[in-house]
């Protein structure tokens, strides 16, 4: 899943994808390589970084493994669009 993953990292920058799936991407991403969130939430006033914020803190508890699989599967639903 290892290589797949990596594909996919490569493959995104070449989609188009909505600020919502960017956000789903970024979540999972941090989810990958940084685990779940234990970061303190940011004021509401800075809204990119409460979004971002979210996006990770959403996938709480998710696996590694899971939240490769999710990548991946976004990555190429974005890619059968193009």
């Amino acid at each position: 899943m290892e290589k797949e993953f990596s594909k996919s990292l490569e493959d995104v920058k070449n989609v188009k994808c909505d600020d919502n799936q960017k956000l789903e991407l970024y979540g999972l991403f941090k989810q990958i390589y940084s685990g779940d969130n234990n970061t303190s939430k940011p004021w509401n006033w800075d809204v990119k970084a409460l979004y971002k914020w979210n996006a990770w803190n959403n996938n709480k508890g998710m696996s590694k493994s899971e939240a490769m699989r999710n990548y991946i599967d976004i990555v190429n639903k974005l890619k059968v669009k193009l």
